[in-house]
């Protein structure tokens, strides 16, 4: 892993949000052992803010109950999947390489699925109608506060 500096903020953010509501058990936090891991075998290098999400919260417990009280499931490192490799390439795209799923909504109606091999970690929401990917923010955090606002530009 590099020597990138671990941020908590958006994890917290998270957390606190998800625990003054209704929502799954959160996963243990990843090691920085377990993101090490992660970014070798991929070839990647998390982003600052991803990094720190998965190191605070790591997703939803993937048993029972696992989604959020809107339908949302955030996923755990051990769940993360590279867009080209899931369900035998069925939501590839141009210029895909990169991307890897993190977070589905109401048992995969869609999903988002977040860039780690770029600077900018983009996050698109992939299963539209028209099975193009829709850009839905820049980066991660702005992901998050787009969730924790529930804003419409998360629907399909």
């Amino acid at each position: 892993m590099n020597n990138q500096e671990i941020d908590l903020t958006l994890g917290k953010r998270l957390q606190e949000y998800w625990r003054a509501s209704e929502v799954p058990t959160l996963c243990a936090p990843s090691s920085l052992n377990d993101l090490r891991h992660f970014e070798e075998a991929n070839g990647i290098l998390l982003p600052k803010d991803f990094r720190g999400y998965l190191h605070c919260v790591n997703g939803f417990s993937q048993s029972e109950s696992y989604q959020d009280d809107r339908g949302f499931n955030f996923w755990p490192l051990e769940k993360l999947s590279r867009l080209a490799d899931y369900d035998g390439a069925k939501y590839h795209f141009l210029d895909d390489a990169g991307y890897f799923i993190f977070c589905d909504y109401l048992d995969f109606c869609w999903a988002y699925a977040v860039s780690l091999n770029s600077p900018g970690s983009k996050v698109v929401l992939i299963g539209t109608k028209d099975g193009r990917p829709k850009s839905v923010a820049t980066n991660f955090s702005e992901f998050v506060d787009l969730y924790l606002n529930d804003d419409e530009r998360l629907y399909a």
